[in-house]
């Protein structure tokens, strides 16, 4: 979870704080070794899946026949 004073942001704040970061210095984007670019998406998903997965793996034993 990502805090910024009262607003809390969960999975989005990864994906919110990388639109910050990369609109800050335009410039960044040539500088980025290529393995790193792919770091912000991978955090994004990990994310969402730390997130989403408990309702998810519930539901799905749920409805499991």
């Amino acid at each position: 979870m990502v805090r910024f004073g009262p607003v809390r942001l969960g999975a989005a704040g990864v994906l919110f704080a990388g639109l910050l970061l990369g609109a800050l210095d335009p410039d960044i984007g040539p500088a980025v070794p290529a393995g790193l670019s792919v770091l912000g998406p991978a955090l994004y998903v990990y994310t969402v899946g730390l997130e989403a997965g408990p309702a998810f793996f519930r539901e799905l034993r749920r409805n499991w026949p």
